[in-house]
């Protein structure tokens, strides 16, 4: 397993056309390397995540995995990495929304210190409701 500077297109790699054109929450262009990693396991990408910088300290958290067995399988060590990356990422706010079907997204959030802020109504590409999480200092 390891982590790798994001790539341009990597994302691409991950989503199939139809989640392409629904996660335009993250476009390739707002991508910044410096700020994301990819992840891999025996030479195969499973992860992209990293953050979006929104103004001077704040940043949006943003993460896709491969599919939702690939999340449990590496969710520990997907929580590890943000946790490094958020410790030194020099912010006063960071945000990230969750589809709020997805409970085990939700207590993933949790457990890398966010809190709920509020419910997104009708927020996602599919009209789903999400929920706001966050972190300040």
């Amino acid at each position: 397993m390891e982590f790798k500077r994001y790539q341009k297109g990597d994302l691409s790699k991950i989503l199939n056309i139809s989640e392409l054109k629904a996660f335009q929450f993250v476009p390739e262009d707002s991508i910044d390397p410096n700020l994301s990693w990819s992840f891999y396991d025996d030479n195969a990408l499973v992860a992209c995540g990293g953050f979006v910088q929104l103004w001077f300290g704040v940043y949006e958290a943003w993460v896709h995995v491969l599919d939702y067995d690939t999340f449990l399988s590496y969710k520990i060590c997907l929580i590890k990495k943000f946790r490094r990356e958020i410790s030194q990422l020099d912010y006063h706010r960071l945000q990230a929304t969750v589809n709020e079907k997805t409970i085990n997204y939700q207590k993933f959030m949790h457990l890398l210190g966010f809190t709920v802020e509020g419910t997104l109504k009708f927020y996602g590409p599919t009209k789903d409701n999400h929920i706001m999480f966050a972190r300040v200092r």
